[in-house]
């Protein structure tokens, strides 16, 4: 019944008017997509929760000998950074539309990029724990 009418300015369609460095890209993606941005930071520090537990126990509690300590500390890390991978083959995704300017629906190319690029990500968090386990267990 009641329709908002849609304004808009005239210089808001001219091609002169779009980013044309990266510096104003920055400043474009900062001044509109900001949401966007804290969502994905919102994502990852709940992430970061069981790495912080795992710090956390690392630091503060006393296991019965240093190798069930390691153990333990270990597959709460390697978890952790699962996830973190699984939300980084996500939000590559995601960023890379930002920053190229094209329009992008979230929870869809989230998907979309979890799809796309979880083995990558996954290979190289897996090195990267592989490679803790060699240094907390000094192999």
């Amino acid at each position: 019944m009641f329709k908002a009418k849609m304004t808009y300015k005239e210089k808001d369609f001219i091609k002169d008017n779009l980013p044309k460095n990266r510096r104003q890209q920055f400043s474009y993606l900062l001044k509109n997509e900001w949401r966007t941005l804290l969502s994905l930071l919102g994502l990852y520090l709940i992430a970061l929760l069981p790495f912080v537990v795992s710090i956390f126990l690392r630091v503060f509690v006393d296991f019965s000998s240093e190798t069930i300590k390691a153990v333990v500390t270990f597959s709460v890390t390697a978890a952790s950074q699962l996830i973190m991978g699984l939300l980084l083959s996500g939000s590559l995704r995601i960023y890379r539309l930002m920053v190229f300017n094209e329009g992008f629906i979230f929870f869809s190319d989230f998907l979309y990029g979890i799809k796309q690029n979880f083995k990558h990500v996954m290979i190289n968090t897996i090195i990267f724990d592989i490679g803790n386990v060699l240094i907390d267990f000094d192999w």
